[in-house]
């Protein structure tokens, strides 16, 4: 699953994981949409693949630059669904992607919920931007 801010660098995401994956899902912000409408969607996307008895493996989320209290509070409600749904099933990996500006922000993120995730076979990591696609493939 691709989680794409608009503004965000989130197409070379796409082969690669496409690379490991059929099946890549991308979740792209509207224009006009809020963060918190995309986060709801989110969540709508994973609650439909878990009908079918579906969970992502592997997911990114590809952040547009801001650094705002709504974009924070919509990343964490989109790393919690995905975390928490990989955690029910086999585990997983998610990566968090910045456009420069919000590199802390995204940093913080996945460090804290790495910490959270310990134990559950989920890893969340934030690439760094010089090695962003490198170790993806």
């Amino acid at each position: 699953m691709i989680v794409a801010e608009r503004g965000s660098a989130w197409t070379p995401w796409v082969e690669r994981f496409r690379l490991a994956t059929p099946e890549v899902r991308v979740v792209l912000q509207h224009r006009g949409e809020s963060m918190s409408a995309l986060a709801m969607r989110v969540r709508t996307q994973l609650a439909e693949l878990e009908r079918h008895g579906l969970r992502p493996e592997r997911a990114v989320i590809v952040g547009g630059g801001r650094t705002d209290g709504d974009a924070l509070a919509a990343r964490s409600g989109c790393l919690r669904a995905i975390t928490s749904g990989m955690a029910r099933g086999s585990g997983g990996e998610v990566l968090l992607d910045d456009s420069g500006s919000d590199r802390l922000a995204m940093a913080g993120l996945a460090l804290a919920v790495n910490a959270l995730t310990h134990g559950t076979g989920v890893t969340v990591a934030h690439v760094a931007t010089d090695s962003r696609l490198a170790k993806v493939a």
